[in-house]
């Protein structure tokens, strides 16, 4: 290793800290994890559950956007008017959305920094040197630094009390059957305008909820599950 360190390479070696193609972590990994982490690690004063949608169609994206961001937040600075307290929440969703459009090239592209210096450097030092001098990314944990860097985030960031996680997450579970509740009554309002406004309509639902039924039925006697 001395003979490596103090021997004058033609060209000048870079040497970083990187996964590489070691341990890559992807999007779907940290929306995966960030958000178990968030739920187990509740926010204060979150006033929706957690929710994480990464898409590459922009009208899809805008239009989840204008249904998951701007019609709550209008909603909610209209309450906020009513109560007497200044809205805030319409420009908060329009930092987010700049947030993102900045980032929106970094996190719809993809790079490969190859780390093959690091790695050579590192199998050249021996056992004692390589728990000393620890740069091996092959076996981070990445859920467990997603578990810190929310505990990070919620403590010296946002500077919330980590005793109070608990109650924090009874608020979550409360959001997020509030979160179903408008959900599933939005879907019904949808069918009720759609389908049972016509007569003909509401003849085609019921079939079709006719069909759906007897098969699941018959799927249900095929396996075992409903006695003959």
């Amino acid at each position: 290793l001395t003979n490596f360190l103090f021997s004058r390479p033609k060209n000048i070696p870079v040497y970083h800290c990187c996964t590489g193609h070691l341990g890559t972590l992807t999007w779907g990994k940290v929306a995966e994890y960030g958000l178990h982490h968030l739920a187990t690690n509740s926010l204060e004063n979150a006033i929706s559950y957690p929710h994480l949608q990464f898409t590459e169609n922009r009208f899809r994206y805008h239009y989840l956007r204008v249904l998951q961001e701007v019609i709550p937040a209008f909603i909610l600075d209209c309450y906020m008017r009513v109560v007497g307290r200044k809205p805030m929440f319409i420009k908060l969703s329009d930092r987010i959305y700049k947030s993102v459009r900045t980032l929106d090239f970094f996190t719809s592209h993809s790079w490969l920094f190859p780390n093959d210096n690091s790695v050579f450097l590192q199998n050249q030092m021996n056992d004692i040197d390589q728990k000393i001098f620890c740069f091996d990314l092959k076996d981070l944990d990445w859920f467990q630094y997603w578990n810190n860097y929310c505990m990070g985030a919620k403590q010296y960031l946002l500077r919330e009390d980590v005793s109070r996680t608990s109650k924090c997450m009874k608020r979550y579970k409360r959001l997020k059957r509030l979160q179903n509740v408008l959900y599933f009554t939005a879907i019904a309002f949808v069918i009720k305008s759609i389908f049972f406004k016509s007569f003909k309509f509401r003849r085609i639902f019921v079939i079709l909820f006719r069909i759906m039924f007897f098969a699941i039925s018959a799927i249900a006697r095929k396996i075992g599950l409903q006695r003959e």
